[in-house]
């Protein structure tokens, strides 16, 4: 029997649950907008083909607080993120989005208050994830648009993600690495990730210095092959290309090796954008 799917619903409490109100049957009787999103998704499930996951009602008791949380964000198709002052300040809150991202799980922000021009929305969650499509609610009078926003959202989640492609070969990246989304973003930007324009081309692009692809140039031990398997481990990417193959070449590499790598292509032969 295949694991169930979800939609992770992220959200800090004071955000949606008026202040002071702390006793659990007053709150169930405001009934606020998470818990309206919740029950609206679960009567659409066997539609969408995914179940709402919402910690007030989904939580298990047979593993640890935290297990539940991982394991349910790893089995998700999207994870919504509702967007507030206590939700920006909430440690449950960010591990839950950085577990999403860590799992190539989409995030969908929705803004609760403010602008996502506003400093702290910027600095909480910079541009890796305020990149994606997110959705704003909120009418002139700073109210929330309910009805826009579940229809927003289940014209979402109706999507099937992209499949994540496993790159072949590849190394896989250091345990002390420290992400530079300047330098990803800019190479992601030069292999067409993300443009929808680019994606009708049928060629391939190589990490190399030739024409039409994106070149890292610089003296040994600088972190170029670092880079390079941060890219190829980049969830966008992943998303991007129907393949990524690893090849190295060098004075310890024998030529001997191309043509493996070449025999491995070959049995993925179609109209495909590849990264190698």
């Amino acid at each position: 029997m295949a694991d169930k799917r979800y939609v992770f619903l992220s959200y800090g409490r004071r955000d949606v649950y008026p202040q002071g109100v702390t006793n659990p049957v007053e709150q169930e009787q405001h009934f606020p907008l998470v818990e309206k999103i919740y029950h609206h998704l679960n009567g659409l499930k066997d539609t969408l083909g995914l179940e709402p996951w919402f910690d007030k009602r989904c939580l298990t008791h047979d593993r640890p607080f935290t297990d539940s949380i991982n394991y349910a964000v790893e089995q998700s198709d999207y994870l919504l993120l509702f967007i507030g002052a206590h939700s920006m300040a909430s440690e449950w809150c960010e591990r839950e989005w950085k577990h999403a991202l860590r799992h190539c799980v989409p995030i969908i922000p929705i803004l609760l208050e403010g602008q996502w021009s506003d400093p702290t929305v910027q600095k909480t969650y910079g541009s890796r994830l305020l990149s994606t499509d997110g959705i704003n609610p909120l009418r002139p009078d700073a109210t929330i648009d309910e009805n826009h926003l579940l229809t927003r959202i289940v014209d979402i989640v109706r999507q099937t993600p992209a499949p994540l492609t496993v790159p072949i070969n590849a190394r896989t990246l250091p345990d002390h690495y420290i992400e530079r989304p300047q330098y990803i973003n800019d190479l992601k930007k030069r292999l067409g990730v993300n443009d929808i324009n680019y994606r009708a081309q049928s060629n391939i692009v190589a990490i190399t210095s030739k024409q039409e692809s994106a070149a890292l140039q610089g003296v040994g031990g600088i972190g170029k092959t670092t880079l390079a398997s941060a890219l190829c481990a980049d969830c966008d990417v992943r998303r991007a290309f129907d393949h990524i193959f690893w090849l190295e070449a060098g004075p310890d590499v024998k030529a001997e090796a191309a043509p493996g790598l070449m025999r491995v292509r070959h049995a993925f032969r179609r109209q495909s954008r590849t990264l190698q």
